[in-house]
């Protein structure tokens, strides 16, 4: 069931942003972005565990925990987002909400997961809500999927969209919450694998990053046309294109 956790009047303006971005191109996301490898969320969800997941957007994540978890709470800014994902797994349970403002009670959830999200929270405040759901030596992961530019054509492409690496905002992110105390230092597992993308949706998985969506339509338009284009010219004679990633999880437990 859906419910709408009310908005704090202290939300911030990024985070704002945020959801407004992601709303409109709900079905773009749904239809175009990779998922996550079968073998991570395998190691790090337990079969019993009751998992709260923060930014689920359309549910690319979500539908991978469900195979795994005993429960699964998926949360988000974006209304749109999460009634795709309401629509693709009626056995989630959702509800509106940040995670600097968690509505539910301590100790609750035996692990917490975050997909392509964590760059996004008020670290300090939304860690002290992360802690205080999560029971005892419960499981944070955090996991980034990110394009391998193993081959020139990709590095191109980044230049056409725009894009912006994260990697050293994952080890900030990461270096900040262990200094806390807590939780624990984390550990990272790493996994590669191939978005198989019909380029029937190339246009699609361009504007679903928020920073290309976020553009004046003109700029826009230029953006998604030049990369569709340069993403039909690597495709295979199915219209297939194979896009290199990588899956990084690091995963800690509350120590206190």
């Amino acid at each position: 069931m859906l419910s709408q956790v009310a908005q704090d009047m202290s939300l911030k303006q990024r985070q704002t942003t945020l959801g407004s971005s992601f709303g409109p191109i709900a079905d773009k996301y749904a239809i175009a972005r990779p998922t996550y490898p079968d073998s991570v969320i395998a190691a790090l969800i337990h079969q019993n565990s009751n998992v709260l997941e923060l930014g689920a957007g359309t549910g690319l994540l979500t539908q991978k925990v469900l195979s795994y978890a005993k429960s699964v709470v998926a949360t988000d800014l974006a209304l749109r987002m999460l009634e795709q994902l309401e629509e693709r797994l009626p056995s989630a349970t959702i509800a509106v909400a940040r995670a600097e403002n968690l509505p539910f009670d301590s100790e609750s959830f035996d692990q917490i997961i975050v997909g392509q999200a964590a760059h996004w929270f008020d670290l300090e405040t939304s860690l002290k809500e992360i802690a205080r759901v999560v029971k005892p030596h419960g499981d944070l992961i955090l996991i980034w999927n990110k394009r391998r530019n193993i081959m020139k054509w990709l590095d191109r492409f980044d230049e056409i969209v725009r894009a912006t690496r994260h990697e050293k905002s994952e080890v900030a992110i990461t270096e900040t919450i262990s200094s806390t105390g807590l939780f624990s230092p984390f550990t990272k597992l790493t996994s590669s694998f191939e978005h198989h993308l019909n380029v029937t949706n190339s246009e699609a998985f361009i504007e679903s990053f928020s920073h290309v969506s976020t553009l004046a339509e003109a700029d826009k338009t230029s953006v998604i046309t030049s990369g569709s284009r340069l993403l039909k010219e690597n495709a295979d004679t199915n219209g297939v294109v194979a896009i290199p990633y990588i899956c990084d999880a690091y995963y800690a437990k509350r120590s206190i």
